[in-house]
């Protein structure tokens, strides 16, 4: 799984701040409409706050359906920029597959999450399958990001919160994240919105995290030279820290490095690990190709890849020692 691309990496650690509490709510199931239509979901999407956060704050969204249907039907909730992008700098920290958990105690699982929340047509309690998917075009660049939860033919609801969070090292910054979801049947859109003439938008919320730039103290600016490759090897005392990582450090024959549109890290210490996750491009590196990533726990080595798995042997670096 490991590969041996020849590098030279440079690895900076910087400390950030985490700011603000956790937002909780309580979720009312949507009032369903009669329909002569027999396979037709009505989707209700909330916020429990209308506030503006700073990162790291998480917001909760609160995502209700009902209906009968025929057949087994698939919920897609989206996430997505205001471009029409996929917004896959967000995180879903109550909806993560075991092996993404970093924080157990503040973190859940997709099953703890959804256990027994769709409703039968007999009264009683089921939990769904559910998973995140990445829809990519050519190029290997994710065109959607959503979680796909599927339900069977005898649920008539399904009810439950998503804690969405947004992280960054940016001192200035506004993300507004469009969270949609759709129904579909055999691929076919049974959203009760999609069949309406007034294009409900019942379906969908928008968050915003937003945060303002404040003036850097002399003594830290000082630390930081020129060209960014400073080496704090320190963590503040909240763990979290940012890792960069410059694209175009690997010498590859292959071209792999240089043709890359994505680049992923897989950061681990003994037996825990983070899985693959994505890093973000820094948009002012220009021609230097550097990639941003935060972690809120201190890892002792890393892995880079380009794309977002272990496709093939020239994807990836050695393992690499945080110091």
């Amino acid at each position: 799984m490991r590969g041996k691309a020849k590098q030279r990496v440079s690895l900076i650690l910087v400390v950030t701040m985490v700011l603000g509490t956790v937002l909780t709510g309580n979720t009312v199931f949507a009032t369903g409409e009669s329909s002569d239509e027999q396979d037709r979901i009505k989707i209700n999407i909330s916020k429990d706050s209308e506030q503006t956060v700073e990162q790291n704050v998480t917001q909760t969204i609160h995502v209700t359906a009902q209906g009968q249907c025929s057949q087994s039907v698939c919920l897609n909730v989206y996430l997505k920029n205001e471009d029409g992008s996929a917004a896959t700098d967000i995180d879903a920290v109550n909806l993560l597959t075991s092996d993404q958990l970093t924080d157990k105690n503040t973190q859940k699982t997709i099953d703890e999450t959804l256990k027994d929340s769709v409703t039968l047509n007999n009264g009683t309690k089921a939990s769904p399958t559910a998973e995140w998917k990445n829809d990519k075009d050519d190029n290997g660049t994710v065109t959607s990001k959503y979680l796909q939860i599927t339900m069977p033919a005898e649920a008539m609801a399904i009810n439950f919160d998503m804690q969405l969070q947004y992280r960054t090292d940016e001192a200035s910054y506004t993300k507004k994240v469009l969270v949609e979801a759709k129904a579909f049947e055999e691929e076919q859109d049974i959203t009760e919105a999609a069949k309406r003439a007034d294009e409900s938008k019942e379906n969908e919320a928008t968050v915003v995290w937003e945060g303002q730039a404040v003036s850097q103290p002399e003594s830290e600016a000082a630390d930081e030279d020129t060209d960014g490759e400073n080496n704090i090897n320190t963590v503040s005392e909240t763990g979290v820290y940012t890792l960069y990582f410059e694209q175009n450090t690997i010498d590859d024959p292959h071209s792999a490095w240089d043709n890359a549109t994505q680049i992923s890290v897989y950061a681990f210490s003994n037996n825990e690990n983070t899985g693959v996750l994505q890093m973000y491009k820094v948009p002012e590196s220009d021609s230097k190709n550097i990639w941003k990533i935060t972690f809120d726990k201190e890892w002792t080595h890393v892995i880079f890849l380009t794309g977002d798995d272990w496709s093939g042997f020239f994807n990836q670096t050695e393992d690499i020692q945080i110091d």
